[in-house]
């Protein structure tokens, strides 16, 4: 599904980052390139991207150690969505830690994303972009367009020739999702106790990802496609 949506909308390559979890499937699929990932749960809360990794970076490590377990296999980081749970950046010392803080997180909402761009900018830092895709229908939503491949050499030149974009039309699905989130919340609250641990799990499994699956539906109906907009002949099928 999801490279079927990233050939619809003109991508040329997607990075696979599931949560705590390294993609470890093939680096192709249907003329789509894949970059093998993860989005890794560290202490405090925070989520680091991790890319071009072949092994699991173990969750709940403090931000240092994941970053030198990636640098490790020859991966690369950039800090995610910084400002979704918290009011203010981390200090200077936190934000070098990686290679690049993410700038361009389609979920994102646009204040936090211009906060984090001035401050990238500042302090010259490398930046990213993505869908922070949990459903197909988002794919596409937040790229960094490149002006070449990008494979694990030239990882670190590439994107810091790239340009964020993020599209205007997940702006309906963001604020229906960041106000279904904080009722969302209110009603996990109520079910962490151990005796609720049924109900919680009825909540995870079910409403939430109904709530996805309907809402993907829609998602996936918005038809555009980078190459077709950068004036590219596309092929027919």
């Amino acid at each position: 599904d999801v490279v079927e949506m990233a050939k619809k909308r003109g991508l040329d390559g997607i990075a696979i980052t599931d949560h705590n979890r390294a993609y470890t499937g093939p680096l192709s699929i249907d003329g789509i390139d894949i970059i093998p990932g993860e989005e890794i749960g560290v202490e405090g809360g925070d989520h680091l991207l991790a890319y071009f990794i072949k092994k699991t970076v173990r969750k709940d490590k403090k931000l240092r150690e994941a970053v030198s377990d990636v640098q490790e296999q020859g991966g690369y980081t950039s800090l995610a969505h910084l400002l979704r749970k918290r009011d203010v950046l981390p200090e200077k010392e936190i934000l070098l830690l990686p290679d690049a803080v993410e700038c361009g997180n389609a979920m994102d909402e646009e204040k936090h994303r211009k906060i984090l761009l001035k401050k990238c900018k500042e302090i010259s830092l490398l930046i990213t972009a993505g869908s922070d895709a949990h459903t197909s229908g988002q794919v596409g939503m937040g790229v960094l367009k490149v002006p070449e491949k990008i494979n694990r050499e030239n990882f670190l030149e590439v994107i810091g020739k790239g340009e964020i974009i993020v599209r205007d039309e997940i702006s309906d699905f963001r604020e229906k999702n960041i106000n279904w989130k904080k009722r969302a919340k209110g009603f996990k609250d109520i079910l962490e106790t151990d005796r609720h641990l049924i109900g919680k799990n009825i909540f995870q499994r079910l409403i939430l990802r109904n709530y996805l699956r309907i809402n993907n539906r829609k998602l996936r109906k918005i038809d555009f496609n980078y190459k077709k907009e950068d004036g590219e002949e596309v092929p027919k099928k």
